[in-house]
């Protein structure tokens, strides 16, 4: 059943013309959608053409696609009263901030009820064959969870770190300090131990245990500060804060991992068990099935999305710190990718529109090449790194959040495979 009604798609079609070009709407495509939009529409095609068979394709996907490409739209072009009337008028919703959580729950619940439809022949024969795509996004949100563990441990030994370095600078002279590094000792203990436990289920597993190693090390010698060597001792707040410096690679190989999660996969499959039911298409008994299938189609995209923004934030993080070497150089010159840079970054604004930093960005960056244009270097630059840094982290908590609440279907999901194996 279409989503979008005959006069909806023209007027939407007729919006998304009027504040898009070609190529701002292919980068929408890629980083909302994770989709080329070459592989929807031909690009020898006119412009409404090409929008036109862009809102088919994803209204053919049912109203999670739909939804999704609006909030991509409205995101991109907050600006346009006539995009966030349509949306007010007829998808309220995609106005509405992102709730991760609340489409994680409704995928399981989804799953909980295709569960207790295990003695319906039609449903164990299709969920037989797709066996191996549960098993797939069981294993892979199992290991997504170990790394958020990982790096959770690092995060809480960061917040310990700073009231750890006072004490062992206390410790020599001050038995209170003592007992109080005795405690500390027995927190980070237990953050070790979960550390190593999470270790065992991902694939850098020799990578992580060997900073746990170090970390298991430096556990000991807290625990013993009364009687530690004072040199040996007070090295234990730089060891421990080299371990931080782990946290980066953990998040890669965490996003890496989010990469390659099909959520599409699954919700492919919940699609065609769906279609196999030999239920009225208006049953209630259907509207958890339908609803957790779509909030996966909202997901997967959502997550792609944020892992594609991430890579690429990563990439301009790498270029900027490379320029920084380059401390007499105008800001264009420091950037030795600068023709690449450039348009990578204004795509990474234009997609957070309505953002202060996005359109502060957005006009600095035109200036560091034009003719007369700002060859200052120092303060400018500075100020635009310290944006682009402070994005990337916000991309990344993005992302970390978003993996965080995908756990919540890895349960159902087990119980799932269990159904189909009993």
């Amino acid at each position: 059943m279409p989503v979008l009604s005959g006069p909806q798609l023209e007027r939407l079609s007729n919006l998304v013309d009027q504040a898009f070009d070609l190529n701002g709407l292919a980068q929408l495509v890629r980083f909302k959608l994770n989709e080329r939009l070459e592989n929807i529409a031909s690009s020898n095609e006119p412009n409404p053409a090409i929008i036109l068979a862009l809102l088919e394709w994803a209204d053919q996907r049912g109203p999670g696609m739909v939804e999704t490409l609006l909030r991509g739209i409205v995101e991109a072009r907050p600006g346009v009263p006539e995009l966030q009337q349509f949306c007010k008028d007829f998808f309220p919703k995609v106005l509405l901030p992102f709730d991760g959580e609340a489409a994680a729950g409704t995928v399981a619940r989804g799953l909980e009820e295709l569960a207790k439809l295990r003695d319906d022949p039609v449903v164990r024969q299709t969920m037989g064959l797709f066996r191996a795509n549960f098993q797939n996004g069981s294993g892979q949100i199992r290991i997504l969870q170990s790394y958020k563990k990982l790096h959770e441990s690092l995060h809480q030994l960061q917040l310990q770190l700073t009231a750890i370095g006072e004490a062992v600078s206390r410790a020599p002279t001050d038995a209170g300090a003592r007992a109080i590094l005795s405690i500390y000792a027995l927190n980070l203990g237990q953050l070790a131990s979960r550390a190593r436990t999470s270790a065992k289920d991902v694939p850098s597993q020799p990578i992580e245990l060997r900073w746990i190693e170090d970390f298991d090390g430096c556990v000991e010698v807290l625990s013993k500060a009364a009687t530690s060597d004072v040199d040996v001792l007070e090295r234990v707040p730089d060891r421990l804060r080299d371990l931080l410096t782990e946290a980066p690679r953990i998040n890669y190989g965490l996003a890496i991992l989010a990469n390659v999660l099909r959520l599409d996969a699954l919700s492919t499959a919940m699609g065609t068990i769906i279609k196999g039911l030999q239920v009225d298409p208006n049953s209630p008994a259907l509207a958890p099935l339908t609803d957790g299938m779509q909030a996966l189609s909202v997901l997967a995209p959502r997550l792609a999305g944020l892992v594609a923004q991430h890579f690429e934030w990563q990439w301009i993080e790498k270029e900027l710190v490379t320029a920084e070497l380059q401390p007499n150089l105008a800001p264009a010159k420091k950037i030795i990718r600068w023709k690449e840079f450039k348009p990578k970054l204004l795509v990474l604004c234009f997609l957070d529109g309505s953002g202060a930093w996005a359109q502060d960005l957005q006009k600095r960056l035109p200036q560091w090449d034009a003719p007369g244009g700002n060859a200052a270097g120092g303060s400018d630059f500075d100020l635009v790194r310290h944006v682009c840094l402070l994005r990337f982290y916000e991309v990344d908590g993005e992302l970390d959040t978003l993996c965080g609440q995908l756990l919540m279907i890895a349960g159902p999901l087990d119980t799932l495979l269990a159904v189909i194996g009993s």
